[in-house]
């Protein structure tokens, strides 16, 4: 699956998704799903990453909208990078605002950075080896 080749590639295939007229309906369809429908991380990976951004008394500052049937709070979308939740705060006037919650999967930031390392790696390689991959820019 897609979804265990990293986020950078499904970054890629998200893009790709919105490009019918150069993939093809199916294509974009089933590549399409990147965007929302990728399988979610733990609840308890979640509540790690809030209490260490918030503190141990995140609870107090945030509120997640719950699913009585699971443990955590309710996930709107699960994308390549992280997931959402829908939660809501007290503002500083003191009144209750609706908010979403954006959660990055663990281990994304690098995994990026390893995916940018291998991009970086083959901008060199290609023109070097593949000239042919390159498009020519002179108009003839």
């Amino acid at each position: 699956s897609v979804e265990y080749s990293g986020p950078t590639v499904m970054k890629l295939c998200q893009w790709a998704s919105s490009r019918p007229d150069l993939f093809g309906t199916r294509f974009c369809d089933v590549m399409g799903k990147l965007h929302d429908s990728v399988t979610p991380h733990s609840w308890h990976h979640t509540e790690k990453l809030l209490e260490e951004t918030l503190g141990d008394h995140w609870r107090d500052k945030l509120t997640l909208d719950t699913n009585e049937s699971q443990a955590g709070g309710v996930i709107l979308g699960s994308g390549c990078i992280g997931q959402v939740y829908k939660g809501s705060i007290v503002n500083e006037e003191g009144h209750i605002q609706n908010v979403a919650i954006k959660v990055m999967h663990p281990n994304v930031r690098e995994q990026v950075h390893a995916d940018l390392q291998v991009l970086r790696l083959l901008s060199h390689i290609i023109p070097k080896y593949m000239p042919w991959l390159i498009p020519s820019t002179s108009a003839t």
